[in-house]
């Protein structure tokens, strides 16, 4: 259950990224509306769950039509309330992010003066990040991305825009035990940038250098899929539920107080 969420690795089985996208115009801020009701009551369902910690939503800035909706699991077989309500399309993919629970707040916890980066990489069906490199036989696909990614993560956190003390949260897509099929492997990287288009800036720079300076060079060519890059601004809910689906912090008084979401465009 969400309240404040053990940092121990016993209380951490993954996290949940679904993505779901809804009808133009739903109002899921506002809880007078049907949709807004039902968007309250799932988010609380999250919250009030025994195997759930932490939860974060947010719409995307370039389309707000799309929403984020972030669930820290403490079992590895999750039971996910599903919403009511007019959902034209969604997709769930699970990660372990590492039992620090910081690593997972710093980087999802949007803060003033900085935006939630979210980066997928796609890999095809038969991709198995722990089989040996086609080009490098005796290292598997697992060591060359880590080598590369932390050059790449190195040369974000380290940019104009890129906030150092949030670190990053990445991970290779998980299967948990209770689902009857695989989907295709992905990695997400999370960072916590100034906005994005200076983040959208610091890639085309990266694009132009050697995987040495920046490693992005060497995780494109190893991905076929292609590279979703999304920036959110998230509610995080770090204190359980507080009474609304942007009411994420209370006052010394106990009163709960309403962070504001600004949309990316």
């Amino acid at each position: 259950m969400s309240t404040l969420f053990s940092t121990t690795s016993d209380d951490y089985a993954f996290t949940s990224f679904s993505t779901l996208t809804i009808p133009p115009s739903t109002t899921l801020e506002d809880p007078s509306t049907p949709a807004g009701k039902t968007w309250a009551d799932t988010i609380e369902a999250y919250l009030s769950h025994p195997d759930t910690g932490f939860v974060w939503w947010g719409r995307l800035h370039d389309n707000p039509e799309v929403v984020k909706l972030i669930v820290d699991w403490t079992t590895p077989t999750p039971r996910t309330p599903i919403p009511d309500m007019p959902i034209q399309s969604t997709t769930t993919t699970f990660y372990n992010l590492g039992a620090w629970a910081p690593t997972r707040t710093n980087a999802l916890s949007t803060r003033p003066g900085s935006t939630s980066a979210l980066l997928t990489f796609h890999f095809p069906p038969s991709f198995t990040p722990t089989s040996p490199s086609a080009t490098a036989p005796s290292r598997t696909h697992e060591e060359l991305w880590s080598e590369a990614f932390t050059h790449f993560n190195s040369s974000v956190l380290h940019s104009a825009g890129g906030v150092v003390s949030s670190s990053s949260a990445s991970s290779w897509s998980v299967t948990p035990p209770s689902s009857s099929s695989s989907t295709p492997t992905t990695f997400i990287a999370i960072f916590r940038y100034t906005t994005p288009d200076a983040f959208r800036q610091h890639l085309e720079a990266m694009a132009q250098k050697t995987w040495l300076e920046g490693g992005l060079e060497r995780l494109w060519g190893m991905t076929s899929g292609g590279v979703d890059v999304e920036f959110a601004d998230l509610w995080a809910f770090e204190e359980g539920w507080l009474g609304g689906v942007t009411q994420t912090k209370k006052e010394k008084g106990g009163l709960a107080l309403a962070k504001g979401l600004s949309f990316r465009g």
